[in-house]
């Protein structure tokens, strides 16, 4: 196996053996470190389309029969910038630049390394190891995470819709961004399937949006329903609002209406 862009994480301490740490405490060790990861990596990588539950961190091996714990991904360079992102965070104990899901991670391993008097150790595996940080029982995580919810609407191409825990769509911006969003599982998935008939698409998808007020990024949004908004022409677009609004302006004279708000160019003098 090469070790090429590995992560590697060491238990160490006199109660790092597999007969003192719990095959329970090592799986949920295992989850939070994919989970901390990947959080970082999908916020980062929105044109990958992906959320944290597509991206992978997964155990490659265990060396020196004991827990020295190897994590391979198939998004590699991604992975080890996450990496080093949560290696800075720890160091400096400051938690402002990665998301809260990856906090609850990092608290996680720090209450594992609580209970067994452990450290638990994040190196990098590049040709040479090089250790990036430290979490044990002094570890401080001092991080509230603001966040704000809300019911809002987003416009955008649908550009894929699948999953089923939960289902998602993936929603291309007008920005650029491509936000994963999930779908509620009310009538059946009625709403994933209007999304799959609507594929490459543009569409208004209602719901409710959730947004780390740290830096107003959008983490996570449940959508509710698929709005009626269809793209179309501009002058298509006036018609229709000709049709809703235009009774209220029959009797209106419009270039009288105009030059009273604009002035005349002897008020202007």
């Amino acid at each position: 196996m090469s070790d090429k862009n590995l992560i590697e994480i060491r238990i160490l301490g006199e109660n790092a053996t597999p007969d003192k740490i719990s095959s329970r405490d090592v799986g949920e060790l295992i989850s939070s470190i994919e989970i901390m990861l990947a959080a970082i990596v999908a916020r980062d990588n929105r044109a990958l389309g992906i959320d944290e539950s597509q991206i992978t961190v997964g155990l490659a091996a265990i060396e020196h029969h004991s827990y020295d714990l190897i994590f391979q991904s198939q998004f590699e360079q991604e992975v080890i910038v996450a990496a080093n992102q949560v290696a800075t965070s720890i160091n400096t104990g400051n938690y402002s630049k990665i998301p809260s899901k990856s906090i609850e991670a990092v608290k996680t391993l720090r209450k594992i390394a609580r209970k067994y008097s452990t450290d638990i150790e994040f190196w990098q595996k590049n040709g040479k190891n090089t250790q990036l940080a430290t979490v044990n029982t002094n570890t401080k995580i001092d991080a509230e995470i603001p966040t704000s919810s809300g019911k809002t609407t987003l416009y955008g191409t649908v550009i894929s819709v699948g999953g089923v825990e939960p289902p998602r769509a993936s929603i291309r911006l007008s920005t650029g961004n491509i936000q994963v969003c999930h779908i509620t599982r009310g009538q059946d998935l009625q709403i994933a399937r209007q999304l799959g008939q609507r594929l490459y698409s543009e569409v208004g998808v209602y719901g409710t949006a959730r947004w780390d007020l740290r830096d107003m990024s959008l983490d996570h949004f449940l959508i509710e329903r698929v709005t009626e908004y269809s793209k179309k022409p501009v002058d298509q677009a006036l018609e229709s609002i000709y049709d809703i609004v235009g009774n209220y302006y029959s009797n209106v004279d419009i270039e009288q209406l105009i030059t009273e708000i604009r002035g005349t160019d002897e008020e202007e003098n």
